[in-house]
């Protein structure tokens, strides 16, 4: 950095607006976070946002956080100051895209240009998606934003969420905006249990925050990958809106893993990465060891807002149970069977395939809330480290899974992932892990015997002293499990964590033993899995291998 250069990476303005938001009005798009107090554009920048900082200091911090986005967005000629100041400072914007016949989309783009910087200093917030800028007023006050509602209730396909509002496109334009209200539908899409509101004035601050979280999820914030998402957030509106299925992104962040800088890796219909999820605080930024994939939505109800005097009327959504639980049960499958690649991929006794810290659902109408999971990792459960050597590995597990998975292994999948990820007691992880070993390999009568032998036989196969050493070791801990279960006795912590720690390892182990034996995956149930292999499938497929 040259002498003359003042570093801004702790600077006043940094700390309270953030390095993206700094960056964008000094025009320090690219190199080092510095700027020259001898070129008097960024020197006034700078002044401008201390004396916004000075205007707000004696604000609730909730207050003075919403405000600053307004401050900076307020227009003079239609361009936002923040824009001002990094024009002034020799920054670029992207070309303006010509107009076209869309005359909401040309509003959309046109506001959302000058609405830009308010997103980069958008509140804080502890969910890394879940942040927003309130801009309903600043679309308003600028030119291309006057008139928004008459042009959402002209549209022909926009129109068909607020049933009811033809009647408004009567009134003068002052008219509408006091009326707009009334133009409030209660909407329902195959991913929420329940229906949310959707007002007709607010359409436009849903594209414009939808817009931005999505980019968030692609790393650095930019304006011309802003204004795309703009046009593609409508295109699924209006998808939506004229009963078409759409595919939404979806972000779930993983905790107890340690993704390398760099990696991303495709588990099934799954991305595996590390995302930067922008958001206005000290530390700048919130990094995140992220799934992302898409999901498709449709809407399955729309209807106008009635008030009585027992409140709003609720519509009857439970018709929808079918649908909810398909995208549920969808949403779950693409994670667990991403978490289970991971865990299949790691040599650790203790492995992680990494538990949901938060699941958005980036929805064209409204974000849907943020789940959040404080789970604490147990001496069973610890973080892991993905270098591109276990990326590799993943990668092929994933794919063998999305070809050779049968159906009827699926409950030792997901108790594998919970007993690796979701459970915070060792006795819990005891259990899902047992009751692995039971879906691979099962039957009547001697279960026991069955389980714990087909166990010992298909990872011992040719071995009878290991085979029965370890056969014993299994039934040790399959009693615990039974005697758990069953309120028989109450083991200590410490033969506690063991077992639950040998019963993971070992339900993994026996899994990928299966995959390596095309018959047993082929069989129709555990008890016909656990008879071929007590009558030594696993040696004579491995002779047949090695012939």
């Amino acid at each position: 950095m040259p002498d003359s250069h003042v570093d801004l990476s702790n600077h006043s303005a940094t700390l309270l607006f953030g390095e993206h938001f700094v960056r964008y009005a000094l025009a320090l798009d690219e190199g080092e976070f510095a700027y020259s107090p001898s070129n008097s554009a960024q020197a006034a920048g700078l002044a401008v946002l201390n004396e916004v900082s000075k205007a707000t200091a004696t604000q609730h911090p909730d207050v003075r956080s919403a405000n600053l986005a307004v401050y900076l967005c307020r227009y003079v000629n239609d361009t936002a100051i923040a824009n001002a100041i990094r024009e002034s400072c020799g920054g670029e914007f992207p070309p303006p895209d010509p107009d076209t016949d869309d005359a909401l989309l040309n509003s959309l783009l046109s506001v959302g240009r000058q609405l830009y910087p308010g997103f980069l200093i958008s509140p804080p917030s502890p969910d890394p998606l879940n942040s927003h800028f309130a801009c309903g007023a600043e679309i308003s006050a600028h030119s291309s934003g006057k008139g928004l509602e008459r042009k959402v209730l002209s549209d022909p396909d926009l129109s068909r969420l607020f049933p009811g509002s033809s009647n408004l496109l009567a009134l003068s334009d002052q008219e509408l905006m006091r009326e707009s209200n009334s133009a409030t539908s209660l909407v329902t899409t195959s991913n929420i249990r329940g229906c949310l509101p959707l007002q007709v004035y607010s359409l436009g601050v849903h594209v414009l925050n939808g817009a931005f979280r999505r980019i968030t999820l692609s790393g650095k914030p930019s304006m011309s990958r802003f204004l795309a998402e703009i046009s593609r957030v409508l295109d699924e509106m209006r998808a939506l809106a004229r009963g078409e299925e759409t595919h939404v992104p979806v972000a779930v962040g993983l905790g107890g893993l340690d993704v390398s800088e760099g990696i991303s890796l495709s588990l099934g219909r799954a991305k595996l990465a590390n995302r930067e999820f922008y958001h206005r605080s000290q530390s700048h930024a919130f990094i995140k060891p992220t799934l992302t994939f898409n999901l498709p939505i449709k809407l399955l109800n729309v209807c106008k807002v009635e008030f009585t005097e027992n409140g709003v009327t609720q519509p009857d959504v439970a018709k929808f149970q079918t649908e909810f639980d398909i995208w549920d049960k969808t949403l779950d499958e693409i994670v667990t069977r991403a978490s289970f690649s991971l865990l299949m991929a790691s040599d650790d006794p203790c492995p992680s395939g990494g538990y949901p810290a938060f699941t958005g659902v980036l929805h064209p109408f409204f974000f849907y809330p943020t789940m959040h999971g404080g789970k604490q990792l147990t001496p069973a459960v610890k973080g892991i480290a993905i270098d591109q050597a276990y990326a590799t590995k993943a990668r092929a597990w994933a794919s063998t899974l999305e070809t050779s998975h049968p159906k009827n292994l699926n409950v030792a999948l997901r108790r594998i992932v919970k007993a690796a990820n979701g459970r915070l007691e060792p006795a819990d992880i005891l259990v899902d892990a047992v009751l692995a070993w039971e879906n691979m390999f099962s039957g009547t009568p001697e279960t026991n015997l069955r389980v714990c032998g087909s166990i010992a036989h298909i990872l011992e196969p040719n071995d009878f002293d290991k085979r029965f050493e370890l056969f014993r070791e299994l039934k040790k801990i399959y009693t615990m499990r039974s005697n758990i279960v069953h309120g028989k006795s109450e083991p200590s912590l410490v033969q506690l964590h063991s077992a639950a720690e040998s019963a993971l390892e070992t339900a993994l182990s026996g899994m990928r033993a299966l995959y390596r034996i095309p018959e047993l995956l082929s069989a129709k149930d555990a008890a016909e899995r656990g008879s071929m292999t007590l009558l030594g499938i696993a040696s004579t497929s491995k002779q047949q291998k090695e012939a």
